[in-house]
């Protein structure tokens, strides 16, 4: 199952950047610099984790500062509430059914530095290229080192589309923790206010 999500995510990032023909530049000031995202995610659990709680969902919010190809991004993510997910297949549910867990609750910080790449000759397309540190925190202990507390690193890639000069639609499917900590495949939509 993991495995399918991993192929099915990096395949439509790929798609939709081979959409487009040869990049060009495009002109620094028609690009905003600050952004401003609401972004929902889905996430599915790997390694320990994954034997105690399958997929869930998240949301949350996104900024950054893209002054030229390299910027920086923040955000900040929570799972969402259960019943507001029943229609979605549960958020975070055991997959033991043997298992008395309570329900899990994520709450995901993130900072790292953002790679965008002009993709496109007619739209202004970009790939994402992205890298950071994740700080997670969980209502119960989970593996591996049944702590409610971790930080470590992630990396991901995504695909982004500039709309009406201000308004951006982003699709980025990010790996973390990489290392000491619960890892996890992340694919998020996000819907953003850019400004100069």
């Amino acid at each position: 199952m993991r495995a399918r999500c991993v192929v099915a995510g990096a395949t439509a990032v790929v798609l939709l950047a081979s959409a487009a023909p040869a990049a060009r530049a495009q002109d620094a000031t028609d690009i905003p610099e600050v952004r401003f995202a609401l972004v929902f995610a889905g996430r599915g659990n790997a390694g320990q984790l994954n034997d105690r709680f399958g997929h869930g969902w998240m949301w949350g919010f996104e900024a950054g500062w893209q002054p030229s190809y390299l910027g920086i991004a923040w955000s900040v993510a929570w799972s969402v509430p259960r019943w507001t997910a029943i229609g979605l297949g549960g958020s975070f549910e055991t997959t033991d059914p043997m298992a008395v867990d309570e329900p899990l609750g994520l709450t995901e910080l993130n900072l790292g530095l953002r790679v965008r790449w002009p993709i496109a000759r007619e739209t202004p397309r970009f790939l994402l290229i992205t890298g950071g540190g994740t700080m997670l925190r969980s209502t119960i202990p989970i593996p591996p080192d049944s702590s409610r507390d971790y930080v470590g690193p992630y990396a991901g890639i995504g695909v982004q589309q500039l709309l009406a000069g201000r308004y951006m639609v982003g699709f980025e499917g990010r790996y973390g923790m990489l290392v000491n900590g619960p890892q996890g495949v992340t694919f998020s939509l996000s819907v953003a206010f850019g400004s100069q």
